[in-house]
């Protein structure tokens, strides 16, 4: 009898995980869907309890339950997960989760103590928005190390922070405003990461244009959008230099069929 292999079975529930964070869109439907993944996650913990663990945390986050992030996050530790293999699960439930400045945070930590491979790190501080911090980690790399259309991005990223006088520190403000509103309203994004454009004058710029997805209405979205632009002012944050937009598209409901198929 075939046995699947642990990494496949890893690799199988990650891609649950992912697909859940693409098709819930707020932590009551993730709840809904998550009982069915934990247990394909419980399957795995005798034969890989790092792995295991690590998928169980970002599967809790999208429920909104934290601290069962951060008990899984620490199980994976204590049974020998590398700095690396943390680091990334925090950085991937951090934005999920919202902690849009934690992640900020994560990355300097990752760059300044060397934590894995600074290469590693890089799309997903460019995916992130940390154009930033992600040019000061390619400071003195040998040319052709970073693939040059990623290089661009993130020069152009800085360039253009610098250009609007964003800092990192403020735009992670910003998000974690945005995100802060969204979970108010019982909504989560969909997806881990935002839509990412450069504006120049003629399109509205220059600015950072970051858009987020989220399970409602178009109007309810724009509703959101005022809002937030009216939170943001009371706490004197500028979005002039970023530009945060709040996009709804209508989904049909994920089920747990959408992940295991209809029951036999």
């Amino acid at each position: 009898m075939f046995t699947p292999k642990p990494q496949t079975i890893a690799n199988d529930i990650t891609e649950m995980v992912r697909s859940l964070a693409l098709t819930v869109g707020s932590h009551a439907h993730a709840r809904e869907l998550a009982p069915a993944i934990l247990d394909e996650c419980e399957k795995l913990q005798g034969l890989d309890v790092i792995n295991a663990s690590l998928l169980k945390a970002n599967v809790h986050v999208l429920t909104g339950d934290l601290a069962r992030f951060e008990y899984w996050i620490n199980n994976a530790v204590v049974n020998g997960a590398s700095q690396e293999q943390v680091a990334r699960a925090r950085l991937s439930g951090y934005f999920l989760s919202g902690q849009i400045s934690k992640s900020r945070e994560l990355f300097d930590e990752v760059y300044s103590t060397n934590i894995g491979s600074p290469i590693a790190f890089l799309n997903e501080a460019v995916a992130s928005g940390w154009f930033q911090t992600a040019a000061k980690a390619t400071e003195g790399l040998p040319a052709g190390v970073v693939p040059e259309p990623l290089m661009k991005m993130i020069h152009a990223g800085a360039a253009m922070m610098d250009q609007v006088k964003l800092t990192e520190a403020t735009a992670g403000l910003i998000m974690d405003e945005a995100y802060g509103l969204l979970v108010s309203q019982g909504l989560v994004w969909l997806g881990s990461r935002p839509e990412i454009t450069f504006l120049n004058a003629e399109r509205g710029g220059p600015a950072i244009y970051m858009g987020l997805m989220l399970a409602t209405t178009p109007k309810h979205a724009a509703e959101l959008g005022w809002d937030l632009s009216i939170r943001l002012a009371e706490r004197d944050l500028d979005m002039k230099g970023l530009l945060v937009s709040l996009q709804g598209t209508v989904l049909e409901p994920a089920t747990k069929s959408s992940f295991f198929g209809a029951p036999a």
